[in-house]
């Protein structure tokens, strides 16, 4: 009996606030069946959007089950459109492809939609919808400087959160700093996943979680009557982490704006009107952190360690920064240059560059590693360019990793000659704004990366006038 994943249905409750998604792995002789409940903040609304979207969160949702066994069919009871059988193939393929890497499998293991016999239809607006964001809200600096820029153009409204658990602390920290109310969606995952993932013969790894929750965000905004719902996704979401078999992997794919356009077409295709985008996609990793120096409010409560949102409680850090992650490594060089040294110290609890057990860590994130940094950190050229720019303004002197990287070539050590970073400090025009607000972004972008080029010039100034 060949091995085969069943969509089975989705079950909206009376009250319209809780969604079942039903499914079944058939994987040799044993039947898996699954049932995944996604609790809303709001009642949903009773239009063919809806029934749409949740169709799509439906077979989206399924990664983490299909992934279990890797069955080698799929079956549905929906009738969908070649357009969207080819997004699902995306989804299910691109962000699945670190995955295969880590498992070592080949991308013929992978299971294929069907070209689909259906026809997109439009659906129907639900409600008074006016220029409002909806933000999804991670607590990290990303967001932050999303929430931001969404703030001076006057049209964030609320943040959302999806949570397996409880809601992390620093997330509704951020919220509250930022004057939104936070909306939480409870994604309460089958309790079997987590005892049939230890077995012999299950695999694990990472799957697009992120295009999960770009889909729920659609749901809430729907429910609350908002025509954006954003995300802090920056330009380097977009870049791969490594070539494999001559496969591109990228860690961030779900966050790419390679995805960001596929939901965007999806959505337009099934008539809906909410629009999803990323208002930091012109800024790369540097950008962000530098605008992020901005609000300062934000220092002592945010955390771009996403060990918080672990499945298992077991595993979350109990402080908002942890050494064991690629990530926080990763935040704290990207600051090191907009912040001062003893208030990073402070921010992070440490100083991670003092730290000698994060040495391989370092030469991973810097791209002397055999193996890639495979988390949302910053790319190795930004993590090099954002060590000099702190060593151009006397910073580091004491950091015994930084030394290490000197003496190992991979960064330049040039203490109050140039400004690294300020050229820099531009904005893409690979993006996918709205065209309502599209001139209105770019402006307060352009205005707030002004601000961070003169920073840095001054930084550095006041460095070699020191020398």
């Amino acid at each position: 009996m060949a091995n085969l994943f069943s969509f089975c249905e989705y079950i909206i409750a009376p009250d319209r606030r809780s969604v079942l998604l039903v499914y079944e792995s058939l994987h040799t002789t044993a039947c898996h069946p699954f049932t995944e409940r996604v609790l809303f903040p709001s009642p949903l609304p009773e239009t063919q959007g809806v029934q749409d979207l949740l169709r799509l969160l439906h077979f989206v949702s399924g990664i983490s089950y299909y992934k279990l066994f890797l069955p080698e069919r799929f079956q549905h009871p929906y009738t969908v459109s070649v357009q969207e059988s080819s997004f699902l193939n995306d989804v299910f393929s691109l962000g699945l492809r670190e995955f295969m890497y880590t498992n070592r499998l080949s991308e013929d293991r992978m299971a294929r939609f069907p070209d689909g016999h259906g026809v997109d239809r439009g659906g129907c607006q639900t409600g008074r919808q006016t220029e409002s964001a909806l933000l999804g809200l991670g607590g990290g600096k990303d967001s932050v400087v999303a929430g931001e820029l969404l703030k001076t153009l006057g049209i964030l409204s609320e943040a959302f959160v999806v949570v397996t658990d409880k809601v992390p602390p620093h997330v509704e920290d951020v919220a509250r700093m930022m004057g939104t109310e936070l909306l939480v969606v409870r994604r309460i995952l089958d309790e079997v996943l987590t005892g049939l993932s230890r077995r012999p013969g299950a695999y694990n790894g990472h799957i697009p979680v992120s295009a999960i929750y770009g889909i729920i965000g659609c749901l809430v905004a729907l429910s609350r009557g908002h025509v954006f719902v954003t995300v802090g996704n920056e330009s380097s979401a977009s870049i791969p982490c490594t070539v494999w078999k001559g496969l591109k992997i990228n860690h961030q794919w779900s966050k790419s704006l390679h995805f960001e356009r596929l939901l965007q077409s999806r959505l337009a295709a099934m008539g809906l009107a909410v629009n999803y985008f990323s208002p930091i996609r012109p800024l790369n990793a540097i950008s962000v952190a530098g605008l992020f120096s901005m609000y300062p409010q934000y220092f002592h409560v945010f955390t771009s360690d996403s060990a918080s949102f672990r499945i298992d409680p077991e595993r979350r850090p109990e402080t908002r920064w942890s050494l064991g992650s690629v990530k926080s490594l990763s935040s704290y060089i990207l600051l090191l240059p907009w912040v001062g040294e003893s208030e990073l110290r402070a921010m992070f609890g440490r100083d991670f560059l003092c730290e000698p057990g994060l040495k391989g860590m370092l030469l991973q994130l810097l791209g002397a590693s055999s193996t890639p940094a495979l988390d949302c950190v910053g790319t190795p050229s930004e993590l090099r360019l954002s060590i000099e720019a702190a060593l151009a303004q006397g910073k580091c002197q004491d950091s015994g990793l930084v030394a290490h990287a000197v003496e190992l070539g991979l960064v330049s050590a040039q203490t109050g000659a140039t400004a690294p970073l300020a050229d820099g400090l531009t904005a893409s025009m690979e993006q996918a704004f709205p065209i309502g607000i599209a001139d209105r972004l770019f402006s307060t972008i352009a205005a707030h990366l002004k601000t961070c080029r003169e920073s840095q010039t001054h930084a550095v100034k006041q460095a070699g006038a020191a020398t």
